[in-house]
């Protein structure tokens, strides 16, 4: 009956969503319908042989709420993993059933297995934990591992437990980034990971090599390695032994590699790891350098680079100016070679070096000299018994690295050279010999008559010369003797100069100061009228002052006067009134006393003022009389003091000029006594002139003995 009414719809939902099966379950825990109509169709899940199953367990939930149940193997679907949705059936408040819904891998792998920006070692999986057991919930399509398959580690444990994070799987240097998913029912987590290796040196689109092993191509290194703190390698170009295993405690761990990581680890610093065999790639020689990444004071990573002993041969090797045997070559502090021997690379290359320590030491006087940080050269045996010219130097590698660096060339070769040259010499010598002594005698007869010609010349010359000397002589030493006698006379009349110029500089300098005296006389006679001027302003100003003062007294003396007068007639007014005016009699009175007292008061003033005026007009006179003579006195003192200047002044030239004198007359003397020191030597040359031409002249005649000699045995 479902099958008729929901079949079609049920199959529809299945195919569009994915899902492994569609149930419906009564509440008494039969299926009633099913889209597979696989064994489970008509099961109880209450009593039949399903009661066990995660459908089970869906059922029982789904009857009060909905659930999910975790994947598990569910026998109709031939044991494969299948999970369970349920959810109770209700109508008009009553339950009739449960609808459940299976899910198989298929889809949950479609989801977490997209492969867009996770290159080619990316994948993402989930895991989970039921019962105590972890197993995977999906595929993994990189590393083949299948739902089911138990997967238990630190990270697993971490993320199931509710902690998200990144970590990196040591074993085979996997990062991983982790979660837990939030589904009720379960606990599941999902993982992403990638190899570190793929992150840190990635192919570009279209490269078929990552930015690492180009790198080691174009820079010539033998190989480059990435290595985990911990010690895991896993990152090499050229994969040998040493690739994913371990510098600590793996087999290579004693290797120049595990060494210098283990050093720079310490030390947090740049490294170098001299040659020595490297067991990875069968214990050939190999040397390194490793330099740790470091990020807030923890190493990330730590970078190693192979050194190839092919760059070091090529420029040891280098046979410019060489010769047949000369050589380049580098020896280590243990006296093995550093470099391949030029000419014997059979024993002491550095891979028979190593291979034959013993044999292929190297122990002479430059290799100790320059191992002991010396330089030098010398002629020594050198390591294969030969007598070799021999140059050494140390060469500092890195820190307490110490390379020998020695060039040496075959003694025989390295003087042969000179011997050829000492051959062509003494060759070219005798050659030039013959050649000198044929022209000798061939030219002797064209040489001998010009030089007989010559020495006839030199003869008279000579006589000439002497003659001349002795005339040179002569003259020199009369005019010596004259500029002496002249000398003498300029150097006494310099002296008379001198004494005229000190006392003409004295003349100047009193006449100098008396122009100065003279012009500060004419500043105070200047001040002394100037003063006199104002002076007589002044007594002008007081004379007319006093004029006014007198008139202003006249003017009181009137009024004292009219006062008076009024006085009196007011006292004859008061005697008429009788007693009645008897008091303004006694004002009257008063006022009458006081007028006559100010008349008579005036008077004396007026006597002084006069008085003071008077002797005022007597000053002012004599101001006159002392002004004309400041006048008369300034006009002298000018004209003295342009006489003073004038004076002054032709002092001083007259001073300038005897010392212009002074100095053409010593200049003469400088130049009468040069000339007698030149006529002095002069003189003493022509001696010495006539000394040699006398001394040339010997040599004449010895000359034209020996030519005449050769001539007669050339005849």
């Amino acid at each position: 009956m479902e099958d008729v009414r929901y079949g079609t719809s049920f199959k529809r939902i299945r195919e569009g969503y994915g899902y492994e099966d569609i149930f419906l379950i009564t509440k008494e825990g039969s299926i009633v319908y099913t889209v597979n109509k696989a064994s489970d169709l008509g099961q109880n899940l209450i009593s039949g042989p399903l009661k066990d199953t995660n459908l089970a367990r869906c059922f029982q939930k789904g009857l009060t709420e909905a659930n999910f149940q975790d994947f598990e193997p569910y026998p109709p679907s031939e044991n494969r993993y299948v999970s369970f949705i349920g959810a109770p059936i209700i109508q008009n408040d009553q339950l009739l059933g449960v609808l459940v819904l299976g899910n198989n891998t298929a889809s949950l792998n479609k989801i977490v297995q997209q492969r867009e920006g996770l290159g080619s070692t990316g994948e993402t999986y989930v895991v989970g934990r039921l019962n105590d057991v972890v197993t995977y919930r999906t595929d993994r399509d990189v590393k083949k591992e299948n739902i089911g398959e138990i997967k238990s580690d630190k990270l697993v444990e971490a993320a199931l437990s509710g902690k998200s994070g990144t970590g990196i799987h040591n074993s085979d240097m996997m990062m991983v980034c982790y979660a837990p998913l939030n589904i009720s029912g379960v606990n599941w987590a999902i993982f992403t990971t990638i190899n570190i290796r793929e992150i840190i040196a990635p192919k570009l689109e279209g490269d078929k090599e990552d930015y690492f092993t180009k790198y080691v191509r174009d820079r010539k290194y033998s190989d480059l390695f990435l290595i985990h703190p911990e010690g895991q390698v896993f990152y090499s170009v050229n994969h040998d032994a040493a690739y994913n295993t371990n510098l600590i405690n793996g087999p290579h761990a004693g290797s120049g590699l595990g060494k210098i990581f283990r050093k720079v680890s310490e030390s947090k610093a740049f490294g170098f790891a001299d040659f020595e065999p490297y067991s990875p790639t069968g214990n050939e020689p190999a040397a390194f350098i490793a330099q740790p990444l470091i990020f807030q004071n923890k190493i990330d990573l730590v970078i190693a680079l192979k050194l190839p002993i092919d760059f070091i041969n090529k420029i040891m090797q280098e046979r410019a100016g060489m010769g047949k045997t000369g050589e380049t070559y580098l020896i280590g502090s243990d006296n093995l070679m550093r470099s391949d021997s030029y000419r014997n690379p059979e024993r002491y290359s550095v891979k028979a070096a190593f291979a034959s320590s013993e044999k292929s030491k190297i122990d002479t006087i430059s290799s100790r000299a320059a191992l002991s940080e010396k330089t030098g050269c010398g002629a020594i045996v050198n390591y294969n018994g030969d007598q070799v010219l021999s140059a050494y130097t140390p060469i500092k590698i890195y820190d307490s690295v110490t390379w020998a660096l020695i060039a040496e060339s075959d003694q025989s070769e390295a003087i042969s050279a000179l011997k050829n040259l000492k051959r062509l010499m003494i060759l070219f010598a005798i050659i030039i010999l013959v050649i000198i002594a044929i022209i000798s005698l061939r030219l002797s007869g064209y040489i001998v008559r010009p030089i007989r010609q010559v020495i006839q010349g030199l003869i008279n010359s000579a006589e000439k010369i002497s003659s001349a000397s002795a005339q040179s002589s002569a003259s020199g030493q009369s005019l010596s003797d004259a500029s002496s006698e002249q000398a003498a006379s300029v150097e006494e009349t310099t002296s008379s100069l001198e004494e005229l110029s000190s006392m003409t500089q004295q003349n100047a300098d009193h006449a100098r100061q008396a122009d100065h005296l003279m012009s500060e006389g004419r500043q105070a006679v200047d001040i002394a009228n100037k003063t006199m001027i104002k002076l007589t302003g002044a007594m002008t100003d007081i004379s007319e002052v006093s004029r006014e003062t007198s008139e202003i007294v006249k003017t009181i003396d009137e009024i004292a006067f009219q006062t008076n007068l009024l006085a009196l007639n007011a006292a004859i007014e008061a005697a008429r009134a009788g007693e009645a005016g008897a008091g303004f009699a006694v004002v009257a009175g008063e006022v009458r006393s006081l007028a006559m007292r100010s008349a008579d008061a005036a008077k004396n003033t007026a006597a002084l003022i006069e008085k003071t005026v008077k002797r005022i007009q007597d000053v002012s006179q004599l101001v006159g009389v002392a002004d004309s003579l400041f006048r008369n006195v300034e006009t002298s003192s000018a004209k003295a003091g342009e006489l003073v200047s004038e004076i002054a002044g032709a002092s001083a030239e007259q001073a300038l000029g005897i010392e212009q004198i002074s100095k053409a007359v010593a200049s003469i003397d400088q130049a009468i006594q040069q000339n007698a020191e030149i006529s002095e030597e002069t003189a003493a040359s022509a001696e010495e002139m006539s000394s040699q031409a006398n001394y040339l002249n010997g040599f004449v005649n010895e000359l034209m003995g020996l030519v005449e000699g050769k001539s007669e045995r050339g005849e």
